[in-house]
């Protein structure tokens, strides 16, 4: 698995954001894919977190899943 930061960290104030790329091999057993054992995957998402004295207090993160879902053949309603 290849992860890739695509734009930050940014930092503003007490919030760190990033936006970033997976490529993998799916490696099957995802209920319901049609995608063989071996198919090269590649999904996005971006990271929100606050931090408080020096700890992760907050995480948000929002991940582009039904791209994901897709390349795995996953019929999604």
């Amino acid at each position: 698995m290849t992860f890739s930061t695509v734009v930050g960290p940014i930092v503003e104030g007490a919030s760190l954001a990033g936006h970033w790329t997976v490529t993998g091999t799916y490696e099957g057993g995802y209920p319901g894919a049609t995608a063989a054992p071996g198919a090269i995957v590649t999904f996005s998402g971006t990271d929100v977190l606050r931090i408080e004295e020096g700890k992760i207090a907050e995480y948000w993160m929002v991940a582009d899943t039904p791209s994901l879902m897709a390349q795995l053949g996953v019929n999604t309603p």
